[in-house]
């Protein structure tokens, strides 16, 4: 129905901009608070993305790319291993959504 179809597209619309909001501030709070910044950017990076969804790929990418220059600032290279391990499965959604391109 379309009240179903404008529900959804209106959720997708809040969601997109949590994430770009959390993004943001993830990002003005890396000087002041490294750590929180690093649960934000993991928050960002565990939401689940669809090889279809260009901006949430794109939020998901900033988030992944912000996390490891941090992670390499503060010396954390055990993290920044286990970052790199866990991201295999968003580079296939990655992959996936640059072929049907």
């Amino acid at each position: 129905s379309r009240w179903y179809q404008r529900r959804v597209r209106d959720t997708n619309y809040i969601t997109n901009n949590l994430s770009m909001e959390e993004l943001e501030h993830a990002s003005s709070v890396e000087l002041k608070d490294p750590d929180q910044a690093l649960k934000l950017y993991h928050s960002i990076t565990n939401q689940t993305v669809n090889s279809d969804d260009e901006a949430k790929i794109k939020e998901v990418e900033l988030a992944l790319s912000s996390m490891g220059k941090l992670l390499a600032k503060q010396n954390k290279a055990k993290e920044l291993a286990n970052l790199i391990k866990s991201i295999r499965p968003f580079l296939g959604v990655v992959s996936k959504a640059k072929a049907v391109r």
